[in-house]
């Protein structure tokens, strides 16, 4: 499948699987595109939030907005892109536009949101471009059965892919470090 570099690319996608003709931008005043720009963020958004995509994982140190004396609690500001904690220490909490811990010194690992299609590897484009046309197929056509095929279809290709990345994060998981490497070779 050929990667997508536009917003316009991804609601192609999801038109042509729908059976819909393409649209020429999707910031034109159209009805189709009016309709695929009223969901578009959302579905990117959803598909992100599935798994762990590789391409959107981001390690920082966020900076301390301030410490709670009466919680104990040291209230880190969140980056702008934040979608969600993949590791935040052991006992965080999203307190508003806020992470709360009691690390004084935290490394925060958090998945990122993006709706460039650039930096989106195949398999989230597929996804994303699924999950847009089930959110579109019956506001366009109105045809129950097209919706539930796609539904379908969508539903089949995300249980494939998160069994891919499942897989693949068992295999690194599995992988021997260089100290354990060296450890059998006696070094």
């Amino acid at each position: 499948m050929a990667l997508a570099s536009t917003l316009t690319d991804i609601a192609n996608l999801a038109l042509a699987a729908i059976g819909e003709p393409a649209i020429n931008n999707i910031n034109d005043d159209s009805s189709v595109s009016n309709q695929v720009r009223s969901v578009l963020f959302e579905g990117i958004r959803q598909v992100q939030l599935l798994i762990e995509w590789p391409e959107l994982r981001v390690t920082m140190k966020p900076t301390l907005d301030h410490y709670d004396e009466d919680t104990g609690l040291y209230h880190y500001n969140l980056p702008t892109n934040f979608l969600d904690v993949i590791d935040g220490g052991d006992d965080w909490q999203i307190d508003g536009k806020k992470l709360a811990c009691s690390t004084v010194e935290l490394t925060l690992i958090y998945k990122r949101y993006t709706s460039e299609p650039t930096e989106w590897g195949g398999n989230m484009t597929e996804l994303i471009h699924k999950r847009i046309s089930c959110m579109v197929v019956m506001p366009i056509t109105q045809n129950v059965q097209l919706y539930q095929i796609h539904t379908e279809q969508f539903e089949r290709a995300r249980g494939v892919i998160v069994t891919r990345a499942q897989n693949r994060g068992r295999k690194q998981a599995q992988r021997p470090t260089q100290f354990q490497r060296n450890m059998r070779r006696g070094k």
